[in-house]
């Protein structure tokens, strides 16, 4: 019948003592070199009881311990680990940088702390929102940050375009001298969905003129209005205004349209349901601020 032979005991207030006074985490390897072995004791047993004694101290808390060496090898501290890495990426990870260069620099300061275990402790930050996501220089590259990264808008690939279009709209603004309101109701009408490729046009007035080209005028709209309703019998406001030159689309449609119709050069009329018409549709009709105005006619004013 075989005999179970007890490992060595071992002082485990020396080994605790031994760890909170280290400046790094320790294995039992390392605690095995650090203490004698008992003569007439076998290595593994002896690693054995440094072991048991050293879980027993992290059971009654008067250690920390982590899978952070090699192979997942338990290392036991003064500090959580995982706490102290955090720690070491609240200074370190001021700058954006891959997860390859984090851990590389974590490493360079916690000692002996493996590259799984050091992405592990990262990828736990990421998730809880301790470290952000910011976009590489290059397509499919991604760094992380404890900053979090600023407004889409703000970011270097998206301001340096948009500082290309600012140059070009004060260009705009400086040749027509119109107000900024004028050009930002522009921009807002450009960029909205255009009219059904299948609509035909109600006037043939094709492509006009750049906003740059032209300057704005109520007698100039007021000929188009006028022309394009001639011999149309009931027209869309919002098709109509979407085949104006760019620069007659904004607030001065509307202000010419209301003023024909005071003047009975046309007449405007509303929908019966304009519940039933989308923001976009609706964005394009014209409003005398209470009612939203959707078709146009020849009034009986010349």
């Amino acid at each position: 019948m075989a005999v179970e032979v007890a490992a060595p005991l071992v002082d485990q207030k020396a080994l605790v003592d031994r760890i909170l006074t280290s400046p790094h985490p320790l294995g039992v390897s390392d605690l095995c070199k650090a203490f004698p072995r008992p003569k007439k004791t076998r290595a593994a047993d002896w690693a054995t009881s440094i072991r048991l004694a050293l879980d027993q101290a992290v059971t009654e808390g008067k250690v920390f311990a982590a899978a952070s060496g090699k192979k997942n090898e338990r290392r036991y501290w003064n500090r959580d680990e995982r706490r102290f890495i955090q720690g070491l990426l609240d200074r370190l990870a001021i700058a954006p940088q891959p997860i390859k260069k984090l851990v590389a620099a974590v490493r360079r300061e916690a000692l002996g702390a493996s590259a799984q275990f050091v992405e592990q402790v990262i990828r736990q930050s990421i998730a809880a929102k301790r470290l952000f996501e910011h976009p590489g220089s290059r397509a499919n590259t991604v760094r992380y940050s404890i900053v979090p990264p600023p407004p889409i808008l703000r970011q270097a690939r998206h301001q340096k375009r948009l500082k290309s279009i600012t140059t070009q709209l004060r260009k705009i603004l400086e040749e027509t001298k119109l107000p900024l309101e004028e050009l930002l109701d522009e921009l807002a009408l450009m960029l909205s969905p255009s009219p059904a490729a299948n609509e035909k046009p109600l006037s043939g007035l094709g492509a006009q003129p750049t906003l740059a080209e032209r300057v704005s005028s109520h007698d100039e709209l007021r000929h188009l209005i006028l022309t394009a309703v001639a011999n149309t019998p009931v027209a869309s406001l919002a098709q109509l205004r979407s085949e104006m030159p760019a620069e007659y689309r904004g607030p001065i449609f509307d202000q010419t349209v209301l003023r024909l119709a005071d003047e009975g050069s046309v007449i405007l009329s509303q929908d019966v349901e304009p519940s039933h018409l989308t923001p976009e549709v609706r964005a394009q009709c014209v409003t005398d601020g209470v009612n939203v105005l959707t078709t146009i006619c020849r009034g009986n004013r010349p």
